[in-house]
């Protein structure tokens, strides 16, 4: 078994889950949640439907989907705003190292506090129930989010490596989420990863960051291999000059 240790963040970080397959191999740390407020979702989906407006099929990949609380709310706003023009965005294809997270995924129950149901509230309106079943355990005063099924048939969950996957990506017409993770690999492999994205995103697809991706080197290597920041922040494109 190979660890590789973040000096950065004092704490072991992993490549390839071939050698790693369970969080129960290792001491790591997550952190996710539904609509985690450090992406503008509304802007994101105003982005999506002028960039992909005359766009039949937009391939939606989200990598170290962790245990797939993101992308459910990302299968939800997308149904949300585009409606009957949703399938063009789906299915999203969520993939992350670790072989429990999927599992967790593809279970889909998921204990969350009050800030997260507002959340919920906020982007899926009136249509919640459409999307989650909403359990409170009042003996312990917990609330559980639970997807329903037809949320969960627009999401693809998989294990997978982005350092391996990079080839299998679409070059055109991608939004590609791949959120708060990049730091917690080894430097040589941050600028592994962002190098090869920038070779293999054309200028018709979208880099979902998060605001912990902005620590470090990560801006200056986004620059270096030719990507620029929307008008949305954390989310990037190549520039159409660089390709």
């Amino acid at each position: 078994m190979h660890i590789y240790s973040n000096p950065i963040l004092n704490q072991p970080t992993f490549t390839h889950h071939s050698t790693i397959n369970s969080t129960d191999d290792y001491e790591y740390y997550t952190t996710t949640m539904l609509f985690r407020d450090d992406l503008d979702w509304d802007g994101l989906m105003n982005l999506m439907r002028y960039k992909y407006k005359n766009t039949d099929k937009v391939n939606m990949i989200c990598h170290a989907c962790s245990d797939g609380e993101e992308t459910y709310s990302l299968a939800l706003k997308i149904k949300q705003t585009f409606g009957k023009d949703s399938n063009k965005f789906l299915p999203i294809i969520a993939k992350d190292i670790d072989h429990d997270n999927i599992i967790r995924a593809k279970r889909g129950n998921y204990k969350v506090s009050g800030t997260e149901i507002e959340r919920l509230e906020q982007h899926a309106g009136i249509n919640l129930n459409k999307y989650f079943d909403i359990l409170d355990n009042y003996m312990i005063y917990d609330t559980y989010a639970k997807p329903k099924d037809s949320l969960k048939q627009d999401i693809c969950f998989k294990q997978g490596d982005i350092l391996d996957d990079i080839k299998n990506i679409p070059k055109e017409n991608t939004v590609l989420f791949c959120r708060n993770f990049i730091p917690y690999l080894p430097p040589k492999s941050q600028e592994n990863l962002i190098t090869q994205l920038g070779e293999r995103l054309a200028p018709s697809s979208l880099l979902v960051l998060g605001e912990f991706d902005m620590r470090y080197d990560t801006p200056k290597l986004l620059s270096q291999n030719g990507f620029e920041q929307t008008d949305i922040k954390y989310v990037f494109q190549k520039k159409s000059n660089t390709e």
